[in-house]
């Protein structure tokens, strides 16, 4: 057998963690932030207390990619009339929920099993669904992948997932549009059921994998960020390429070629209908007109995995802008790098290649086979590290696709190409066995590039490294890299994911429900006025606002805007001064100005856009304007022909009706 066959004791671990996600659903057990809107909708509540709903942790401000727009949007979507349409003028024109990744009536959502909830399960029950598939979806499809990459190894498969699932990278990411963890278990699927395409299987068997793969490149694709997909991709490559060479199997990729044309006429349909959105999407400044040619990632952040054991919000190195950001795995692959360089020089000397003897090269190429699949992913390592810190042509960045990436999300497949050749190597340790030798220059070496990255970045993160937090990085790394090169290799496994779950597992608080959204008085009453008049317009002027009203399925001009409205925002700019600072990816706000005065539209931080306009000239330029919701109270609402319709002093939120003239 090439590859292993599922064992008992590993169908009984998926029959629990199945267990664990039916309990999980019905518990109304999610992962989300949102209770940091109970700051908004809550009197008295604070992030600081209690909020409704959290059982453990606290929700995470930096994380507004979920709680401010992801969750709002998903309810934008059910509460929409009717329910989950495959456009929202709220977002964007054109069929921006089938790029946003959220729950629509389209036939794609067949090859999404995360929204499948929306449509089955009341909405409290269905996020639950949507977040631990996310949990255990990615958890079941890593698992998977490792035990085909080990040939079957219970432990190094479940220490495996766990090093991906709890690496500080994923969990600060979990719950980004980006959609990474569903993006993560379609991909392990997709190149599990890939390995499997290459080996003899039975027809029944072939024809089931055959299926997944199919559905996982159609969930794949349909995550939309190329910029995390790319990288993925040829980390795929490598993984088929490096386990066909070391299985030494023949080479017919021709159900895998079968399974991607099924997925590409799969995919098809939804291209033609997204087809107008994505190119406005492709004319925007960002995301659209953003290239990348290497080089603009520092040292400090390329190896900032090494800081993993003591980075959080709180405690974040400034340059790297948060903790997302500055989020990555630990890399201990260094130590797997460094014992096979060891190797490689110790084959070469046994065999008196210094010498010069010939033929040679069939020899070489015989160890290199052997360990193909580790043997591709380091030249994966090695490559995409160059990409990462120097630059590339841009002809090949072109080529490549490789200038629809970026360095920073490239972090990714490296952390990623990472665990997978520490899971191989740890898994051949005990066949290879390394010299002692060996193990203590691996050992100096992996202490003295610690010591460099950490002399390097010193000059860089002055503040965040300070004298005692160095001491403890540089601790932790003698001590991790002792336990790789000395203990025994299930153990190094077991605790290095072991202090990865302590760190990170609870990154992600552990809620019940969504009291903030579901059950707030301030919103069942802005979501009163929205069933109202759904034919309405809304405007949030110096407020957050925006994303509650579409929160309870109202249309707004400003907010979160994925896809730039051009022809509405041509209006407020007729002359196109600020095409620039609107054409693209944006957090806009209303804010007010004397009626006098032209609306202004400035951009901050490249992703705040500031709308400067009077109530009243707002209502001129948008007739359907008939609501303003405000954080402060207007001085002579009268003079803008406002009409206070609610207020709650304590939430800063004041509700206001355009009347008519």
């Amino acid at each position: 057998m090439v590859l292993p066959r599922l064992t008992t004791p590993v169908k009984r671990l998926l029959l629990i963690v199945a267990l664990i996600f039916a309990v999980s659903t019905s518990l109304r057990i999610n992962g989300s932030s949102s209770s940091y809107w109970s700051d908004v909708v809550w009197n008295g509540v604070r992030i600081s207390d209690s909020p409704k709903g959290v059982l453990l942790s606290k929700p995470k401000g930096v994380r507004t990619d979920e709680w401010l727009m992801f969750t709002p949007a998903i309810l934008s979507q059910a509460r929409s009339q009717p329910p989950f349409p495959t456009s929202n003028p709220s977002y964007g024109p054109g069929k921006v929920p089938l790029i946003m990744s959220l729950p629509a009536q389209h036939y794609t959502m067949l090859f999404r099993p995360a929204l499948w909830g929306y449509f089955l399960f009341p909405f409290e029950f269905a996020f639950a669904w949507h977040w631990n598939i996310k949990i255990f979806g990615l958890f079941v499809g890593m698992f998977l992948l490792f035990w085909a990459l080990t040939d079957g190894r219970l432990d190094l498969s479940l220490a495996g997932a766990a090093m991906v699932q709890f690496s500080s990278f994923v969990q600060w990411w979990f719950s980004s549009p980006a959609m990474l963890p569903e993006m993560l278990t379609a991909y392990a699927l997709g190149v599990t059921a890939s390995l499997v395409l290459f080996t003899p299987q039975p027809p029944v068997r072939r024809g089931l994998w055959m299926l997944v793969l199919v559905v996982s490149i159609v969930n794949f694709v349909l995550c939309c960020y190329p910029p995390f997909q790319i990288p993925l991709i040829y980390l795929a490559l490598c993984l088929v390429v490096g386990f066909v060479w070391q299985k030494a199997l023949p080479i017919k990729p021709g159900w895998v070629l079968m399974s991607l044309l099924i997925a590409a006429l799969l995919i098809l349909p939804w291209f033609i209908d997204c087809r107008d959105t994505l190119a406005i999407v492709a004319q925007t400044v960002y995301p659209g007109h953003r290239e990348s040619f290497g080089g603009h990632l520092s040292i400090a952040h390329l190896f900032s995995g090494l800081f993993t054991f003591d980075i959080d919000e709180e405690n974040c190195p400034t340059p790297f802008g948060n903790i997302c950001e500055a989020s990555n795995f630990y890399p201990i692959w260094w130590l797997s790098m460094g014992l096979g360089v060891a190797g490689f020089a110790r084959f070469v000397f046994q065999h008196g290649m210094y010498r010069g003897e010939l033929p040679q090269h069939g020899r070489i190429l015989g160890w290199l086979s052997e360990r193909g699949m580790k043997v591709m992913l380091a030249a994966y390592i090695a490559v995409f590290t160059w990409y990462a810190l120097a630059p590339l042509p841009k002809w090949f960045c072109h080529l490549t696709l490789l200038s629809r990436c970026t360095e920073q999300r490239n972090l990714l497949g490296l952390g990623l190409a990472g665990m997978f050749l520490i899971v191989l190597c740890v898994a051949s340790r005990e066949t290879s066995h390394p010299l002692w030798s060996e193990r203590i220059i691996t050992l100096l070496g992996w202490c003295g590039a610690v010591l460099l990255v950490f002399i390097v970045c010193r000059g860089r993160l002055p503040s965040f490294l300070i004298p005692w937090r160095l001491a403890a990085f540089g601790a932790t790394a003698v001590f991790l890299g002792t336990l790789y090169l000395i203990a025994p290799p299930k153990l190094f496994a077991i605790g290095f994911s072991a202090l990865l779950f302590c760190k990170t597992a609870l990154v992600n608080p552990l809620c019940a429900g969504l009291p903030e959204l579901l059950e707030s008085p301030a919103l069942n009453q802005i979501c009163a006025l929205v069933r109202s008049d759904r034919s309405a317009l809304w405007a949030a002027y110096n407020s957050d606002g925006s994303e509650l009203i579409k929160a309870c399925g109202g249309h707004v001009l400003d907010g979160i805007r994925i896809v730039p409205d051009l022809p509405m925002l041509r209006k407020l700019d007729p002359e196109g001064k600020w095409v620039a600072n609107y054409n693209r990816y944006v957090f806009m706000t209303f804010e007010p100005q004397d009626a006098s005065l032209p609306p202004e539209i400035v951009l901050k931080n490249d992703i705040f856009c500031y709308v400067k306009i009077h109530p009243g000239k707002a209502a001129e330029l948008f007739p359907a304007l008939k609501y303003i919701m405000a954080s402060n109270q207007f001085r002579n609402p009268e003079s803008a022909r406002l009409k206070l319709l609610e207020s709650f002093p304590q939430l800063r939120i004041w509700i206001y009706q355009l009347l008519s003239d």
